[in-house]
């Protein structure tokens, strides 16, 4: 039985890694020609500080969970669980304030001087 002759030779030899050289520069010189005008080096990313407290994350302790909780400055995992713990324990939706955190044992004022800002409560939570 005769063997069928190769029709592509891909050895890795100087004139196939050449060709290979060869085919990535005109491939990335022609993706650089179409990116061209999108370039943000050496630019100033603009900042409206009036708008920046729009995008401020803001987290409802009474349905957040753990995971959320914990992205607040001040509250780790132990912290997070209590607040869970805490709203199971009181009904579904135990915090009408802000303040009312502060009945979640390790949550003192220093905690919520820091996380206020960061709390959104809907204006039909009622205490239980």
């Amino acid at each position: 039985m005769t063997r069928s002759p190769v029709r592509w030779d891909v050895r890795l030899n100087r004139s196939n890694c050449f060709a290979a050289v060869v085919l990535c520069l005109v491939a990335s010189a022609a993706l650089g020609g179409r990116a061209g005008g999108r370039q943000w080096f050496g630019r100033d990313i603009p900042v409206w500080p009036d708008r920046l407290a729009e995008v401020v994350e803001r987290i409802d302790p009474n349905t957040a969970s753990v995971a959320s909780l914990q992205r607040l400055r001040g509250i780790g995992r132990a912290k997070a669980e209590a607040i869970v713990a805490y709203r199971r324990t009181h009904g579904g939706r135990p915090f009408a304030r802000a303040d009312d955190l502060t009945a979640v044992r390790g949550i003192g004022n220093g905690i919520m001087r820091r996380i206020h800002t960061h709390l959104t409560l809907p204006p039909s939570a009622k205490r239980r």
